[in-house]
C-alpha cells in the first residue's frame, strides 16, 4: 500500500498480474510508477512532410517557404573576387593567427583548401518551434515545443538563420553546382568548427555548409575580440568576424556576454530534448533552401541574383534538387545528425 501515486493506480494495475510469474509479490515492491514517452521521431517525420506540403503540418510549406534569401558580406579585401567571397587560403591564415589551429593542423587545412575557391555566407528562413511565449519574445531558454500531430497544430515563429559555406574549385570532373556536406559543431562551440574539418570534404568536391545550433555561437571575451578586430581590420576582414557573430547564443547569466551552449543540456528535460529537435528542423530547412538553389533569387548587394550564385556567373554554386547531400559532425553535432539523418530523406 502507498508504493505509488494514487493517480497512477489504474495504470499500474496490469503489472500486478505479472508479478506472480516473476516470483514477486506486492509486499516486495517498495516503489512503483508509470510513465509515458514523447513522440520524438514521429513529430520530426511529420514536420519534414510539412516542408513538402504533406501530412498534418502541410501548412509549413506555405508559411515557411524554402530558399536562400540573402548573400552576406564576408570581407572588404582588395584582393578578393568580391565582398561576398573570401578566398579560402586567406581563411586558413586568419584561423592560424587567431590561435584556432596549430602548425600541424594548418598544414592539413592548407593542403585541403588548396582544392577550394572561397568562403561565402547567406541566410534562409525557417520555423522556430522554441520561440518565446512568455517573456515578450526575449527569452527562449525555458521553452519547449507545443506540437500536436493529431490536431495538426504547432507553435512556431519565423527565424532568419545564417550559414557559412566553403566552395570547392571547379575541375574537369567537378563542376558547380557542387554537392553539399554539413558539419555539425560540438557542444559550446559554433559553426567555426566546420572550417576546421571542412577541408577534407572540399578536396572531395563537396561544398561544406555550417550553421550554429540553437543557443550557440563563437565565444570571445572582450580583450580577445578587441585584439582580433585589430588584426582583422588591416586585412579587410572585420566583416568576416561580424558574419560569424551573427549567431544564436544568448546571455543567460546576465553578465553582458553571450554564452554558447548554456541552455543546451539542462535540468529541463523537455527543453533539452527540443534543443536537439530544433537543430534537426533547422537542418531540414537549410537543406530545403539548398535543394531550391537556382530556382529563385537571393539579394546580393541590393540586386536579385540567381539563388546560391555568389560568383555571379548565372549558375548556382551549390545544391539543386538532384544533388547529393550528406551530414557529419562531432560531439553535439554527432548526436544531432544521428537524429536528423533517419528523418531527412534527402540525406544520402
Amino acid at each position: 500500500k502507498w508504493v505509488n501515486h494514487t493517480r497512477q493506480t489504474d495504470a499500474l494495475g496490469p503489472a500486478v498480474g505479472a508479478l506472480e510469474d516473476l516470483g514477486v509479490s506486492l509486499d516486495d515492491i517498495a516503489f512503483a510508477w508509470s510513465y509515458t514517452t514523447g513522440r520524438i521521431t514521429g513529430d520530426l517525420v511529420d514536420i519534414r512532410l510539412g516542408l513538402d506540403g504533406k501530412g498534418p503540418f502541410d501548412f509549413l510549406k506555405k508559411d515557411y517557404p524554402v530558399g536562400v534569401t540573402e548573400a552576406v558580406i564576408t570581407n572588404r579585401m582588395t584582393t578578393a573576387p568580391n565582398n561576398y567571397e573570401l578566398p579560402l587560403e586567406t581563411l586558413v591564415g586568419v584561423l592560424a593567427l587567431a590561435g584556432q589551429v596549430d602548425a600541424e593542423s594548418q598544414d592539413s587545412m592548407e593542403a585541403g583548401y588548396a582544392f577550394g575557391r572561397s568562403l561565402v555566407g547567406g541566410r534562409f528562413q525557417g520555423p522556430n518551434l522554441l520561440a518565446d511565449r512568455d517573456d515578450n519574445g526575449g527569452n527562449e531558454v525555458d521553452e519547449w515545443w507545443q506540437i500536436d500531430s493529431m490536431a495538426g497544430t504547432l507553435n512556431a515563429e519565423p527565424q532568419d538563420l545564417t550559414f557559412t559555406c566553403a566552395i570547392p574549385k571547379e575541375t574537369a570532373d567537378r563542376k558547380q553546382p557542387f554537392p553539399v556536406a554539413s558539419f555539425g559543431h560540438g557542444y559550446g562551440s559554433s559553426r567555426v568548427d566546420g572550417f576546421l574539418f571542412g577541408w577534407a570534404f572540399v578536396r572531395l568536391g563537396f561544398a561544406v555548409c555550417t550553421i550554429d545550433f540553437p543557443g550557440h555561437g563563437p565565444t570571445l571575451d572582450a580583450d580577445q575580440r578587441d585584439d582580433l578586430v585589430d588584426l582583422l581590420a588591416g586585412l579587410g576582414l572585420v566583416e568576416f568576424l561580424e558574419h560569424l557573430e551573427d549567431a544564436r547564443y544568448v546571455d543567460t547569466d546576465n553578465d553582458g556576454v553571450r554564452d554558447s551552449g548554456s541552455h543546451q543540456w539542462t535540468g529541463d528535460a523537455f527543453h533539452t530534448r527540443d534543443m536537439v529537435r530544433q537543430a534537426v528542423v533547422d537542418w531540414m530547412w537549410m537543406y530545403g533552401a539548398f535543394r531550391a538553389c537556382g530556382e529563385g533569387t537571393m539579394d546580393l548587394d541590393g540586386e536579385d541574383v540567381v539563388s546560391c550564385d555568389w560568383d555571379g556567373d548565372g549558375v548556382p554554386d551549390i545544391g539543386g534538387p538532384d544533388n547529393d547531400y550528406v551530414l557529419a559532425g562531432g560531439s553535439l553535432g554527432g548526436i544531432n545528425n544521428a537524429v536528423a539523418a533517419p528523418v531527412m530523406p534527402e540525406i544520402s
